[in-house]
């Protein structure tokens, strides 16, 4: 059974505790709203290297299809951290509580996908290395994935 978090209790990784204490200082005032925005936006800007570190991750023709549901996982994680950003976002306009929870929803569930995929990632070099194949994709190394976002 997953355990369940409410919206503003830890549910992942230090990532997810950094989106918890800066919901927290947009909250209490520490921050104002613009200075949570130009947060979001260097989180925004970090997402945006590691999604394009994956994309430049070289498939060895025909191994396409060993790589397919990390990938799929990993990439739907991404998008799962961007929609959270965008809702968090919106408390800029309106400081509806509502959009740090819903957002924060989102980050744990774009958490969890990418720690899935590198879970599958490693079981795949496992399976590699038993097999005596190793991994001969470039960057296939779960280390690949910067560690903030895991």
């Amino acid at each position: 059974m997953q355990e369940q978090h409410s919206p503003t209790t830890s549910g992942g990784g230090q990532n997810v505790r950094d989106f918890e204490q800066a919901i927290e200082r947009v909250v209490t005032g520490e921050w104002t709203p613009d200075r949570f925005v130009s947060w979001l936006e260097e989180k925004w800007r970090k997402l945006e290297i590691v999604e394009e570190a994956l994309r430049s991750i070289e498939i060895p023709f025909g191994c396409e299809e060993e790589f397919e549901d990390e990938q799929v996982v990993g990439f739907a994680g991404i998008d799962c951290y961007r929609a959270g950003m965008e809702e968090m976002r919106l408390f800029a306009a309106d400081a509806s509580r509502a959009h740090l929870d819903a957002g924060l929803i989102s980050i744990r569930e774009g958490n969890r996908l990418i720690n899935e995929a590198m879970r599958l990632n490693r079981e795949k070099r496992m399976r590699d290395e038993a097999a005596g194949a190793g991994s001969e994709a470039e960057g296939s190394d779960s280390d690949t994935i910067d560690p903030d976002y895991a």
